[in-house]
């Protein structure tokens, strides 16, 4: 860590600073945000394992588990039947909303993934862009379609929507404010 000195912003962050280059490192307690003036970006938010999503199309709020160790996301659907609309495999299903009642949702089916598991038969779900909006960013990300019943929480959030944005703190729960956000796929 030659060529660091340690330095603390007007809000008390602290902070590593490049004599020469002037790289920043972020100390978020024990971990590490690299950023740099030059590049632009925005620090990642610091989140919780477990935040409220809104989803979209359909404007709903879920409980989300925050997971870095999966890649994509994975939502909770229920009757799901898939169908060809102008020669495209599409995918029809259900999502229990916040208030229990099932918000139906159409989409074009984007890939299928083959989940494998130990010492059980492996299975395939299909994956679909959905929006998703977490802490006042919306970005439109890969959600395969799951039994996900047995779990606690009806989404999973993994790297790919997370990367970049989000470091996730393991021992803290709902840091994020729930933004606005707008929807800006096409229907």
């Amino acid at each position: 860590m030659r060529n660091f000195t340690m330095r603390y912003s007007a809000y008390g962050v602290k902070y590593l600073r490049h004599q020469r280059f002037g790289v920043f490192v972020i100390l978020l307690g024990d971990v590490m945000i690299h950023a740099h003036p030059l590049f632009g970006k925005e620090l990642p938010q610091e989140a919780g394992w477990v935040e409220r999503v809104k989803i979209f199309p359909g404007n709903i709020t879920l409980e989300a588990k925050l997971d870095t160790g999966a890649y994509s996301a994975s939502i909770h659907a229920e009757n799901i039947s898939t169908f060809t609309r102008k020669g495209e495999t599409w995918v029809k299903f259900e999502v229990p909303g916040e208030d229990g009642d099932p918000v139906t949702f159409e989409k074009k089916v984007h890939r299928t993934v083959k989940i494998k598991r130990h010492k059980q038969k492996s299975s395939e779900r299909p994956v679909v862009l959905l929006g998703l909006c977490l802490g006042g960013h919306y970005e439109e990300t890969e959600v395969n379609l799951a039994d996900r019943s047995n779990y606690k929480y009806p989404v999973l959030i993994g790297r790919l929507f997370l990367a970049d944005r989000v470091v996730v703190n393991a021992s803290k729960t709902h840091l994020l404010q729930s933004s606005a956000c707008r929807q800006t796929e096409s229907p």
